[in-house]
């Protein structure tokens, strides 16, 4: 298969030069932080501002030790008409008083992904979505690597874009996962290629519906004729907002072969094929991808390698060894003919969804609940309750909307405990050989007030960690 590469033209913004400019940085989280020093190896006059004291972030004051910047802490009040640009930090709120009176004085508020991006030189290839950008991401870095390019992947998938401006070079790419609170104020922000893996409900406590698509819209308000899109023609949503855009569009779909006249990746009767440049080939079929559940965000991940010139074997050597992201249906081991997996990083019914449909052939033991703060709706679980599920383990707030739903899907067992810890506990007393006991929270926190020995939130990898050494634990006994 011959496949022209695509050759992406950049679209910077405005020239950015922040020399002797006066910069407000809100929000001291990480992201802040690497904004701000961005900023002052720019040579901008810098103003970091933070509820928190100086005693509550030590790690910070030990990395800007010596940095000429100037703090603002423990407070939520100054006057934005005295810098020329603001950075917002995405847990600050955007409709933060500072936020609000700067955008009433029309100072400038970015992003720390729209900064990187106005003072990066390279190329950026975009992902954003509901679910499965963190695995596209993945895939695409692992593959341009592969074929000998130089990869910065940053953003939502945990390294800040502002780290590694300094280090990237014109030659380099950078693959960018991106989420829709760093696509608020990104007005700038225009990759070379952007992908939409797909768009559901989410987040509902912070957007409405409508803000929500126009957020992850924006990633293709800079589209050009020289733009690739990569979007899912299942995904209705996704498709509509990639077809009102310029540039050159690939689709891919899990449901068959692709429409005749569009190009791009899909199922078809088990096999992975491309269909590119008028010409159609089939890759390999859907068990050679080896994470579980991992196919449908692995299908964007080849459409844009092959478009940006990666080899067809590179593509399928990298994509069949790939073993999957942590806690993201990640098995764990099997233990007495019962197969653990842990999907702590969950946090959406979408994802809890999506993980009991990559399970085929055995029924689940499906440990899931928590704390809502985004807005959840069970209802999308229904079928997996139904057809999967053959004993829920509940626990914490949204316990009873989660038994609501089991009872009406009719799942044959369901239980309620205290915690996430105790349902592990019992999904390992009631698993029979060949069931998967699947740990999929489906919510932001399993508890919010919940912490760890030290005292410290436990997040989804504390969870996930926990459900991983408890199995091991299991296994290790046998062993001995």
């Amino acid at each position: 298969m011959n496949i022209k590469p695509i050759k992406p033209k950049l679209y910077q913004g405005d020239p950015v030069d922040l020399k002797g400019k006066s910069v407000l940085v809100i929000g001291l989280g990480m992201s802040g932080q690497s904004a701000a020093e961005l900023c002052v190896q720019q040579g901008a006059r810098v103003t970091v501002m933070d509820a928190k004291s100086a005693e509550e972030l030590p790690n910070v004051m030990q990395r800007f030790a010596g940095m000429k910047i100037t703090y603002k802490l423990n407070t939520t009040s100054i006057d934005p008409t005295a810098f020329h640009l603001i950075v917002r930090s995405p847990a600050i709120d955007n409709n933060h008083p500072v936020l609000i009176a700067a955008r009433a004085a029309k100072i400038h508020i970015w992003s720390e992904i729209e900064l990187a991006f106005r003072l990066s030189p390279a190329p950026v290839i975009a992902v954003t979505g509901t679910n499965g950008k963190g695995t596209t991401t993945t895939l695409i870095a692992r593959g341009l690597e592969a074929n000998g390019i130089t990869v910065h992947l940053v953003g939502n998938i945990g390294t800040e874009f502002a780290s590694k401006v300094p280090n990237i070079k014109p030659e380099d790419v950078v693959v960018l996962e991106v989420s829709a609170a760093q696509l608020q104020n990104s007005p700038g922000l225009a990759p070379a290629t952007g992908v939409l893996t797909n768009i559901n409900p989410e987040h509902s406590n912070l957007y409405d519906w409508d803000e929500y698509v126009r957020l992850k819209g924006q990633l293709l308000k800079h589209n050009t004729v020289d733009s690739l899109t990569v979007v899912s023609l299942d995904d209705v949503t996704s498709s509509d907002l990639a077809a009102k855009t310029p540039g050159r569009l690939l689709f891919t779909s899990m449901s068959g072969a692709l429409p005749a006249g569009l190009e791009g990746v899909f199922l078809d009767d088990g096999q992975v094929v491309v269909r590119l440049a008028n010409q159609e080939q089939t890759l390999f079929p859907k068990e050679r991808i080896m994470a579980l559940g991992a196919l449908p965000n692995t299908l964007p991940a080849i459409a844009v390698l092959l478009s940006w010139g990666v080899p067809l074997d590179t593509v399928a050597t990298a994509v069949a060894t790939f073993p999957g992201r942590e806690h993201v249906t990640e098995y764990v081991a099997t233990h007495q003919g019962v197969d653990y997996y842990n999907d702590a990083k969950a946090t959406n019914v979408d994802s809890t969804a999506h993980a009991l449909d990559a399970i085929e052939g055995r029924s689940v033991v499906l440990i899931s609940g928590g704390e809502d703060n985004k807005g959840v709706i069970f209802a999308r679980l229904s079928r997996g309750l139904r057809d999967k599920v053959h004993h829920l383990i509940t626990f914490g707030p949204t316990a009873e909307q989660l038994v609501s739903f089991a009872n009406i899907a009719g799942t044959p067992n369901i239980d309620t405990v205290a915690d996430y810890r105790a349902a592990i506990t019992l999904a390992q007393q009631v698993a029979t050989p060949g069931q998967t006991v699947l740990f999929s929270p489906g919510t932001y926190s399993p508890h919010l007030t919940d912490v760890d020995d030290l005292g410290r939130p436990v997040d989804y990898i504390g969870r996930g960690d926990y459900f991983k050494a408890r199995i091991q634990a299991l296994t290790a006994q046998k062993e001995g």
